[in-house]
């Protein structure tokens, strides 16, 4: 039996702990996804005046249009997968789940030794009742996390740690990393404009002479 306890005691300390980082995960995403809509808003917005404040020429409005349509698109993309994703929603119940999860967790521990078959089988059907309740599995990045957040009680080698330290970093980080991206795209188009007024004619004649 107290093996069974223990094991069940692990469960839940792993369940709670994975999903409290699904939490802030997504917690995490939600603000970076929203930083992503309103820089593109932004962008936007300085597309549409930038060129003729630089003094861009007449040749450039064509790719300047071509560069508005495709930020607007990624700007609805992101609208919509924010919207239909539901971080804030799936946060708050990976919250309450979590929490639910520790108070059974607590009665356990409080209980000590003196477990009996009765109150783990009422824990065990509360533990289940719960799962049922919010329908929502974590991700297994967030588990990777917990396992990383208790090396201790997770064995692994350097090729795994690294792997998951790896796929940890993509989830929380890639709405960051596509900013970057197109901020960077967005001062090389800036760049573009005021070193050659969005003649791509002359710019590929530079770069023709520069890398022949």
């Amino acid at each position: 039996m107290s093996d069974t306890i223990t094991d069940f005691n692990r469960s839940l300390k792993a369940t709670a702990g994975a999903r409290f980082n699904a939490a802030k995960r997504l917690e995490h995403i939600d603000k970076r996804m929203t930083a992503l809509t309103s820089f593109s808003s932004a962008y936007l917005i300085l597309l549409s005046v930038g060129p003729s404040l630089m003094g861009a020429s007449a040749a450039s409005q064509p790719i300047t249009n071509l560069f508005s349509t495709a930020l607007s698109v990624l700007l609805l993309v992101s609208s919509v997968l924010s919207y239909a994703s539901g971080h804030a929603v799936r946060s708050e119940q990976y919250r309450r789940s979590a929490l639910e999860i520790q108070e059974i967790r607590r009665e356990l521990r409080f209980a000590g030794d003196n477990v009996t078959q009765e109150l783990f089988s009422t824990l065990s059907h509360r533990y289940d009742a719960v799962l049922q309740k919010y329908s929502i599995n974590h991700d297994d990045v967030d588990f990777y996390r917990y396992q990383l957040q208790y090396p201790k009680e997770y064995i692994m080698n350097r090729f795994d740690r690294f792997e998951k330290s790896a796929k940890v970093f993509m989830a929380y980080s890639y709405p960051a990393m596509i900013l970057l991206l197109l901020t960077g795209a967005v001062l090389l188009f800036t760049l573009f404009l005021i070193v050659w007024g969005g003649d791509a004619g002359r710019f590929l004649e530079w770069a023709a002479l520069r890398f022949s």
